[in-house]
């Protein structure tokens, strides 16, 4: 059943509501400090500065403004680009940080200084141009940016917490997981053990003929009757009958089945619908002609599984929980005078 972990997004909570801040006039140059971790401006530009495209998307699409000399400073709708730019950072860089805060916590590392880290940066690049010079393997460039390197660093250390906390915190009783099954079966551990379909394929180019597609296959479908098969509908398209069963194993998303399959699985016996097909240039006329009665895989069946699903949720409640509480300190000397843009940058698109 670990294919089921396929389908899982899982999304961090970078949207703040409660976190502590308190500004103070340090004339240093580090413009936030987040549970005792400060970050340089250095640091904190890192982050603003891949912000600045979605900045432009964001005003562009919200009021429709166009880049200007004044972008960053002009209020739309009460608020600044670069006011928006700034908190958002800020959000980004609480979400980092108590991560690092908590991986400090668990003694994964001893400590984090933006300082510390470049050093390790140029150390790391010195080491690979070495190995480089000498013969030796060396994957991806020779020498990386700051950025791919931070962004290496932070990939390798939260997924070494995640993997700590779930050895300790999140192991998770037999009682837990068997009472965290039954509030989730639903959810995940639901499947359907038949169902068979028919459909009609209509294949299109660009979005003028997928629209026209469309039509064609909803005018169609208001022909269908029960004792008529749609293969006789029209030869404009492409007829197939599949039955699927709970036995079979459909891997890969390119794979035509398992794109039937899902489309399938939205329909009740007897249902008929136009859908289209995810990923691929097609509309699909279908129709549900039967489909047995859902189950629920045992737990005894899935358990790993399921343990799988609580620790993921166990860790995204305690890093929620984390950024809500934050305590964080601005540094106002450094963040207002912290100035966005100029020219626009290459990777801004409107």
């Amino acid at each position: 059943m670990k294919q089921l972990r396929l389908y899982v997004i899982v999304v961090f909570v970078l949207l703040i509501p409660s976190y502590l801040i308190t500004v103070s006039l340090d004339s240093d140059d580090t413009v936030i400090t987040i549970n005792g971790i400060p970050v340089p401006r250095g640091e904190f530009e890192l982050f603003l500065n891949r912000n600045i495209a979605g900045t432009y998307n964001h005003f562009h699409l919200k009021s429709g403004v166009q880049d200007h000399p004044d972008f960053w400073k002009t209020s739309y709708g009460g608020q600044t680009p670069s006011d928006y730019i700034k908190e958002k950072t800020v959000k980004q860089l609480i979400d980092v940080k108590v991560r690092q805060h908590l991986a400090i916590e668990m003694r994964l590392i001893s400590n984090f200084t933006f300082e510390t880290f470049q050093n390790q940066w140029k150390q790391d690049n010195l080491n690979r141009k070495a190995k480089y010079e000498s013969g030796e393997v060396v994957y991806g460039p020779v020498e990386n940016s700051l950025p791919t390197f931070y962004d290496y660093y932070l990939s390798k250390l939260f997924i070494e917490l995640e993997e700590k906390l779930n050895q300790t915190r999140f192991r998770g009783s037999e009682q837990e997981l068997k009472l965290y099954y039954e509030k989730n079966k639903e959810k995940w551990f639901k499947y359907t053990p038949g169902i068979e379909v028919e459909y009609l394929e209509f294949g299109y180019r660009g979005s003028l003929e997928r629209d026209e597609v469309h039509a064609e296959a909803l005018s169609i479908s208001k022909e269908t009757s029960r004792d008529k098969s749609l293969k006789k509908l029209t030869s404009d398209a492409l007829y197939d009958h599949k039955t699927f069963t709970s036995k079979e194993i459909i891997t890969g998303e390119d794979n035509p089945d398992q794109l039937i399959k899902e489309l399938a699985l939205r329909l009740n016996t007897g249902e008929v619908k136009v859908m289209e097909g995810r990923a691929n240039a097609a509309i699909y006329l279908m129709r549900c002609l039967s489909r047995e009665k859902d189950e629920f895989l045992p737990f005894c069946e899935v358990q790993e599984d399921v343990l799988w699903y609580y620790q993921k949720e166990q860790y995204q409640r305690l890093i929620k929980n984390l950024n809500s509480n934050a305590e964080v300190t601005i540094n106002r000397s450094v963040y207002q005078v912290l100035e966005v843009g100029g020219t626009t940058p290459e990777n801004k698109t409107l």
